[in-house]
């Protein structure tokens, strides 16, 4: 009978009742509280500990870029790093600046799962600065790479 009531519980998306416990029997373990906030059952484990994405991961090396001109005219910057060896990794952020010294812009509008990224809205003749910042699982953002600097050819130029 128990189990024919479950059964429609679970169809009808009503939870069956419990069996009635033996009074003898140890009740059951109460909730923890997660570290992110949200609640867990007693005995289940976090994937994370709670010390290991308390700060971000170590800024991104490497960082290297490129402008192209394409026979067709149009301009872009691609740009390459290496990849990161933080476990709890969740992508990359790319900025870019005109002014040195400056983090610049975001560019990415999502965290890119990949160590590379095209920067299709460059122009003819302009300097750009692109630095790039790992992030975590739990959302924070390392410091930046050391900049690199980029000429974009100006018109009739080949790639630099």
């Amino acid at each position: 009978m128990a189990l024919l009531l479950g059964a429609l519980g679970m169809l009808f998306g009503c939870a069956a009742p419990a069996p009635p416990r033996p009074p003898s029997a140890t009740p059951p373990a109460a909730p923890q509280q997660a570290n992110n906030g949200k609640r867990e059952p007693a005995g289940s484990r976090s994937m994370a500990s709670p010390a290991s994405d308390t700060s971000g991961p170590a800024a991104p090396q490497g960082v290297e870029a490129i402008a192209v001109r394409h026979s067709s005219g149009s301009l872009e910057v691609d740009l390459s790093w290496a990849i990161s060896d933080a476990g709890n990794l969740a992508g990359y952020n790319v900025y870019r600046s005109q002014q040195p010294g400056e983090r610049g812009m975001r560019l990415n509008p999502r965290v890119l799962p990949v160590p590379e990224f095209r920067d299709t809205t460059v122009s003819a003749g302009v300097t750009y600065r692109y630095s790039v910042t790992a992030v975590s699982a739990a959302g924070h953002e390392s410091a930046p790479s050391a900049p690199v600097t980029v000429n974009v050819p100006g018109s009739g130029q080949g790639s630099p």
